[in-house]
């Protein structure tokens, strides 16, 4: 049991780290000044350590 979990765990972490990489050059690509882009990066990061707190309680 505790190794399936593990490995959903680390399936979830690592479709999260994915998504952020994704979300992280949409806010290169996307600003059009450096306040927007570091708080577009900031938010992004904001959003992938909440989710990926959820894949390891989940």
């Amino acid at each position: 049991m505790a190794q399936s979990r593990s490995a959903s765990a680390g399936a979830c972490c690592f479709s999260e780290k994915r998504r952020l990489v994704k979300e992280l050059s949409t806010c290169g690509y996307c600003s059009t000044s450096f306040e927007e882009y570091k708080r577009c990066r900031q938010e992004a990061s904001r959003e992938s350590g909440e989710h990926s707190k959820e894949c390891m309680i989940a």
